[in-house]
């Protein structure tokens, strides 16, 4: 089992999805880079599993990006198992902002070889979505494996 130290993922956002509409004064959405810096143990309650995932938005551009938000779709395994959306503070130009997203499975919505596969910190993790920032958007998929 690889050691969750080992994990660093970056999705050059820019690179998957063109530009984002920075000429009319659009925030740099296309500069911002997310990275998978790591996947805590999974919680497991009564009804679901919870992954926390810290992600790492960097902004490699010098303008500020104000509040983007992140919307995805985590695929384990190639089955979609959750969406959720994070809203992250300001990213200045240069800088970075680390949050925590929790990935929640719910086991009745999800086959027991997902749950199985969680608990055992045995996966492939896939986050694809949308970054969100005063009318500019900007696509990335990522996908890891543990």
């Amino acid at each position: 089992m690889r050691s969750r130290r080992d994990l660093l993922v970056t999705i050059p956002v820019g690179s998957l999805a063109g530009l984002s509409g920075c000429l009319d004064g659009d925030p740099p959405v296309d500069a911002l880079d997310i990275s998978l810096v790591d996947l805590r143990a999974p919680e497991a309650g009564l009804t679901s599993i919870t992954i926390p995932v810290l992600i790492e938005v960097t902004n490699g551009a010098d303008g500020d990006v104000p509040t983007p938000t992140i919307s995805f779709d985590a695929v384990i395994n190639g089955e979609q198992v959750a969406t959720g959306q994070e809203t992250v503070p300001t990213v200045h130009g240069g800088d970075d902002v680390r949050e925590t997203v929790d990935i929640t499975i719910e086991y009745e919505t999800a086959g027991t070889g997902i749950v199985r596969s969680v608990e055992a910190e045995s996966f492939e993790l896939r986050l694809r979505g949308t970054v969100r920032s005063d009318g500019a958007t900007v696509e990335f998929d990522e996908t890891h494996r543990l």
